[in-house]
């Protein structure tokens, strides 16, 4: 038969384990937030880097076209109407 001091011992065992069980919870809560917390932050940073991308992409297509009217006007008149003449 259990003796006082063998209920005693069952009942504090019961209680520290119920008490693991909570701490264990606790700290799946808190990586879960951690985990939420860090997606977040990558996501706003690859948001920051493609419109910095489409930033670049259009400074560049936009340099390229300033680009290519410069060195269309280097032309004489005579020049372009005899580009117009030959590739007729």
């Amino acid at each position: 038969m259990a003796s006082e001091t063998d209920i005693e011992q069952s009942s504090k065992i019961a209680a520290l384990e119920k008490d693991i069980e909570i701490l264990r919870d606790e700290v799946a809560r808190y990586k879960d937030k951690e985990h939420e917390d860090l997606t977040t932050r990558l996501r706003s940073l690859e948001k920051q880097v493609w419109g910095a991308g489409a930033v670049i992409a259009v400074l560049v297509f936009g340099i390229g076209i300033v680009t290519q009217m410069e060195s269309d006007d280097d032309w004489d008149d005579e020049a372009r109407i005899e580009h117009v003449i030959y590739r007729a």
